[in-house]
């Protein structure tokens, strides 16, 4: 087995750096970026992008982290379609919810697993 790029002090380092950057999500109005600071954004995923590397040698894109972070924002996953996936969903929102960047009101009330 591969080993995993991601872990959970990489995630909860990019939640706190963009919790400290704009709040939680609730105030965001738009779900990937707070409204009207699209630009602040970017600036702030390509900050982290350069502090992942130079603190964890971890080097991934801006879209990398971008991805990890709508895991764990998005208000809703529909369909989640293997065990990478489900991983995924978890661990990246226990970690925004862990730093505040979500709270348990973002979370579903309802799961279907088969």
């Amino acid at each position: 087995m591969s080993e995993k790029k991601w872990n959970q002090e990489h995630r909860r380092f990019i939640y706190r750096r963009v919790f400290a950057a704009f709040g939680d999500v609730g105030g965001w109005v738009l779900h990937s970026w707070p409204k009207g600071k699209k630009k602040e954004f970017d600036t702030l995923i390509e900050e982290i992008r350069l502090d992942l590397k130079s603190v964890f040698a971890l080097e991934v894109s801006c879209k990398a982290i971008t991805n990890q972070l709508n895991w764990g924002i998005q208000p809703n996953q529909r369909v989640i379609k293997n065990s990478g996936m489900i991983q995924n969903w978890i661990h990246n929102r226990s970690a925004a919810l862990e730093v505040g960047l979500i709270k348990s009101a973002n979370l579903p009330s309802t799961m279907m697993l088969h």
